[in-house]
């Protein structure tokens, strides 16, 4: 006969009933459960960057505020154009984002508003596209067309009247009437090269850019040949600056411009004296000033009778205190 034991002990009541010779326990139920502990979260850990000055905002936390649609035009049948990188540079030099544009392809980058200069070139450099001048407004989308173009060498020799090289002289490549690059001829034959050039309509300015001796338009290509190019015969002319008394004056400047080109542009040394090369023959208005020794100007003809140095006398507007 089953046997129930009831003890009663501070007001707690314990009930134990044995069944079969096994003890029965309440349900699972009403039993604590220890739950497993909480792992923590994976550190999530920032690449490291350099302090930025008081007030500046690191490049990737600036929202894009304008949108640039680069796309590339096909390059012509039969001619292989390569895939262009593209930049956006800042006034800084900085470049503020860049792509990849292939030919055909289309490249949308987005920039803080500001100016940009944009260019793109082939990954051999043997590509490019004329750099451009932007100004991108806040919310602004703009589409622009690259045209790829090949870069290539603009090489000639330059002679005389007579046909002789004539060495040393400046050459200036010009753009759309903008410097894109400078040389000057061989010390020997007269040559020179321009590499990596554009291919396009260009200018070759010879001489001094503000009293140029000849110009020479130029539409650049693979086919393009060998330039020879002709001036007239230059004379390299020796001046003497000296004061109103006669004595020498170092330190003056010396300006002036010939009637068939040609330019001076020097400054006497020690012994007063300076000199100036590749002048075409003709009549100079020449210009000499110094801060203390005074100005002083004059018209001289420049050409093959010309002998000895050409002197330039200075004047004081007021005598000295």
């Amino acid at each position: 006969m089953p046997l129930g034991l009831a003890l009663a002990a501070g007001g707690l009541v314990w009930l134990w009933r044995a069944v079969g010779g096994r003890e029965e326990l309440p349900p699972a139920a009403s039993l604590p459960v220890a739950s497993a502990p909480e792992e923590p979260a994976p550190a999530v850990l920032e690449p490291a960057r350099d302090p930025l000055p008081d007030g500046a905002v690191p490049a990737d936390a600036l929202p894009p505020e304008a949108t640039l649609v680069l796309r590339a035009r096909v390059a012509p049948e039969g001619v292989f154009a390569p895939e262009l990188r593209a930049r956006l540079t800042s006034d800084a030099g900085v470049v503020a984002v860049e792509g990849a544009l292939a030919p055909g392809g289309e490249l949308a980058l987005g920039v803080p508003s500001g100016t940009y200069t944009l260019s793109a070139e082939s990954a051999a450099g043997d590509w490019g596209t004329r750099a451009r001048r932007l100004e991108l407004g806040a919310g602004e989308r703009r589409v622009l067309e690259l045209v790829p173009l090949r870069r290539l060498t603009l090489a000639g020799e330059v002679l005389d009247a007579a046909g002789r090289p004539v060495n040393g002289l400046p050459l200036t490549l010009l753009r759309d009437g903008v410097s894109e690059a400078r040389a000057s001829t061989g010390s020997l034959a007269g040559d020179f090269a321009f590499r990596g050039v554009l291919e396009g309509q260009v200018e070759l300015v010879l001489g001094d850019p503000e009293g140029p001796i000849a110009r020479a338009a130029q539409e650049l290509g693979p086919d393009t040949p060998r330039l020879t190019l002709e001036v007239p015969e230059l004379f390299e002319v020796e001046f003497a600056v000296v004061d109103q008394v006669g004595s020498p004056v170092a330190g003056a400047r010396i300006e002036g411009q010939g009637s068939r080109g040609g330019r001076v542009a020097a400054e006497s040394d020690a012994e007063g004296r300076t000199h100036a090369a590749f002048l075409p023959a003709g009549d100079y208005r020449l210009f000499a000033a110094h801060a203390s020794a005074g100005r002083g100007n004059r018209i001289v003809e420049i050409g093959p009778t010309h002998k000895g140095p050409i002197e330039l006398r200075l004047l004081l507007e007021r005598p000295p205190r």
